[in-house]
């Protein structure tokens, strides 16, 4: 980082390297290192020569990466994708206008330090604290097959981490800077009783079929001692055909259904005992906006299961931090995650929304079991590696495995820093407007009036 005003031409060759960067990084894992190019894109447009310019670019950098690596939208939104995709790329913008400010109002080494305050406090708003709030556009994603660094900082602080090693003293050389860069964002984290879970992939299916899929998945994992099926896999509560089969093969069952209200109803997990009662119930916390998706659940409460605390989100629920720090703070020892993600919505939005899962296993310390309707089902371990897996479509697969519980979840460091960055980044902003905006609009005025 310096302090010299980039050319418009020196703009736009940054905010086209960060874009191409962003989409080749969540292609493969072995492209994930390219993540870090775009993070320095981004703080790079820091250097703009006025903030409006650099709000600009950073809006177009957000084009650029959403519509394409979000695309799918289109075919679910239509044309609204485009104000989805822009109302994202503005929090990008922000940042970069913010950073931009920064740079012209505070000394070097204030300004560095505000980087990494900005970009929290930009991207945990954008993706935890609005009714628009949306996390698949956060980098760290692309990392989801080496979740070391978010294991102990969280997603979020990963990105700012970035930032602040970025902006390193040059005293550490620029060789220097990249290859500690790599080497804490590439780090990999190795490898009571335990439950056998397994699940099978269903969607909008009639209840034989139903129940023949709960026989298929019995005959092919016999050892299941909690069974799994998606969101939306009944469209009411619990019948007594399923009631029955617990009861008949004495195994715990995870279904999602849906409680009718007078008004509406409430998209719930419900979890069937062997004994063919329902013992526990958790309703959606968030459900996805502009979809016919229930009401928001009230309460969260973690399944006390014989083998230890379970939490239970549901699909779009695991997204957010905010929902998940809840079960982690209640003691859960392991996640279950009933998932829709409906066959038409196509395979890229499928393997996107796969990426998430790996990240939280890795963020709490603990294992995830997460089923799909027509895919991506996996089943993660503490360290947030996948174990087993089934594919997209992959109508009626199984998947199954021990679900070792964890004896140490805990919050991962960004969640602790995440409101106080919020907080300020607000008085880094006020400060630099009080200190170098508003002066220059108040000259301009008398100006205008003396002449």
């Amino acid at each position: 980082m310096n302090n010299d005003s980039l050319s418009l031409k020196a703009v736009t060759l940054i905010v086209l390297v960060g874009a191409v960067a962003f989409m080749i990084s969540h292609l493969s894992p072995w492209l994930a290192p390219l993540s870090l190019i775009y993070l320095w894109s981004a703080g790079k447009l820091s250097l703009c020569s006025r903030p409006r310019v650099a709000l600009r670019a950073g809006f177009v950098l957000g084009m650029l990466v959403y519509a394409v690596h979000l695309r799918f939208f289109w075919g679910i939104f239509g044309a609204g994708a485009i104000a989805l995709w822009g109302i994202i790329s503005a929090w990008l913008g922000l940042f970069a206008a913010a950073a931009c400010l920064a740079r012209v109002s505070l000394p070097r080494t204030a300004f560095h330090l505000s980087l990494p305050i900005l970009w929290l406090a930009c991207e945990y708003t954008r993706s935890e604290l609005y009714y628009l709030r949306f996390s698949w556009g956060a980098p760290s994603y692309s990392w989801h097959a080496y979740p070391g660094v978010a294991g102990w900082i969280g997603m979020y602080g990963l990105s700012a981490l970035v930032l602040v090693l970025l902006a390193l003293p040059r005293t550490c050389g620029a060789k220097g800077r990249w290859a500690l860069l790599f080497l804490i964002c590439g780090t990999i984290n190795v490898a009571a009783s335990n439950p056998y879970v397994a699940g099978v992939q269903i969607e909008f299916e009639e209840e034989p079929t139903i129940l023949a899929a709960l026989d298929r998945l019995y005959e092919e994992h016999p050892a299941v001692d909690i069974a799994v099926l998606p969101e939306y896999t009944l469209q009411g509560e619990v019948p007594d055909s399923i009631l029955d089969w617990c009861r008949e093969h004495g195994v715990y069952l995870v279904v999602g259904g849906m409680v009718k209200l007078e008004d509406g109803y409430n998209n719930t997990a419900f979890v069937v005992s062997p004994e063919g009662a329902v013992v526990h119930s958790q309703g959606k916390s968030v459900p996805i906006q502009f979809f016919n998706d229930g009401f928001p659940a009230k309460t969260q409460q973690v399944w006390n299961s014989p083998w230890g605390a379970i939490g239970i989100c549901i699909c779009y629920d695991m997204s957010y931090t905010r929902v998940t720090d809840e079960l982690i703070r209640q003691g859960a020892q392991a996640l279950i995650v009933p998932t829709m993600d409906v066959k038409e919505w196509g395979e890229y939005e499928h393997r996107l929304h796969g990426k998430v899962a790996p990240i939280r296993a890795a963020e709490y310390r603990v294992p995830i079991m997460r089923v799909c309707s027509s895919g991506i089902s996996q089943l993660i371990t503490a360290d947030g590696k996948v174990v087993a897996t089934a594919s997209f479509p992959g109508r009626l697969e199984t998947l199954g495995g021990q679900l070792e519980m964890s004896d140490n979840p805990r919050l991962p460091l960004d969640r602790y820093l995440a409101i106080p960055c919020l907080v300020f980044g607000v008085l880094i902003i006020l400060a630099c407007y009080l200190r170098r905006v508003r002066p220059q609009l108040l000259a301009e005025s008398n100006d205008s009036q003396q002449s």
